[in-house]
């Protein structure tokens, strides 16, 4: 309700906020998975509202679940994603193969979908979305699901796509968006409530840092609280 803030080309704009806040939604209205009760986005030059196929054309979607089909590998999406939008046959099986490494799934290129663990599947999703060269990007909770290791990787690709692409990207944890966000736009009860770099929001609306501090004994406890007052 009321959104109202622009996106640029080569950031990434990370859409914050708690489970129900409405960055799902946001991000199905600019797609145009759901229509807009009012208002418009324009992307590229195109209306959401009125010229939604062209917009169609400049954007890719990772959506919150995956979507794959069970008995086609890793290699058969990409080339059939890739053909979906538009490439030749020459320009899909080398498109494929380098966002399959892109995404550290290179060795699960003939490997069913139905075969991947749940991490996998999600660095798939996230390949989908970028094969092709579409000029928007959107990456509803990109990292959900993922270990450690496979949330570190896939920011660092997306760091990378980003000089290309225009990225949006939805998630509920503040170290992704500190991270990946170029601007941050905080979403609550279907509304932006703020929006900024990190560093803005952090300048405005930041309250500090709060420390716990376990201590074994009572003297302990003082040398910890004369060291910070001496801080």
């Amino acid at each position: 309700r009321d959104m109202a803030f622009d996106m640029y080309e080569g950031e990434v704009t990370v859409l914050l906020g708690h489970n129900g806040a409405g960055k799902t939604t946001c991000m199905n209205v600019l797609t145009g998975m759901l229509s807009a009760d009012g208002g418009d986005a324009t992307i590229y030059g195109h209306s959401v509202t009125h010229d939604l196929a062209a917009v169609r054309r400049e954007i890719s979607l990772c959506p919150q679940h995956n979507i794959l089909f069970q008995d086609m590998t890793c290699l058969e999406h990409l080339e059939f994603f890739a053909a979906l939008k538009g490439q030749n046959a020459g320009q899909r099986r080398a498109s494929a193969m380098e966002m399959l490494a892109a995404v550290d799934l290179a060795d699960k290129a003939d490997v069913f979908a139905d075969n991947l663990s749940g991490g996998q599947k999600r660095k798939l999703s996230v390949a989908i979305a970028f094969v092709g060269g579409n000029r928007m990007v959107f990456l509803d909770e990109p990292t959900a699901g993922m270990d450690v290791a496979a949330r570190r990787h896939t920011w660092d690709l997306i760091k990378k796509m980003s000089a290309k692409h225009t990225i949006v990207l939805t998630t509920h944890y503040m170290d992704e968006a500190d991270l990946l966000g170029s601007q941050i736009a905080i979403m609550s009860a279907g509304r932006l409530k703020c929006s900024g770099s990190s560093m803005f929001l952090k300048g405005r609306l930041g309250v500090g840092y709060t420390l716990t501090v376990a201590c074994t004994s009572a003297e302990a406890a003082y040398d910890v609280v004369e060291l910070v007052k001496s801080n």
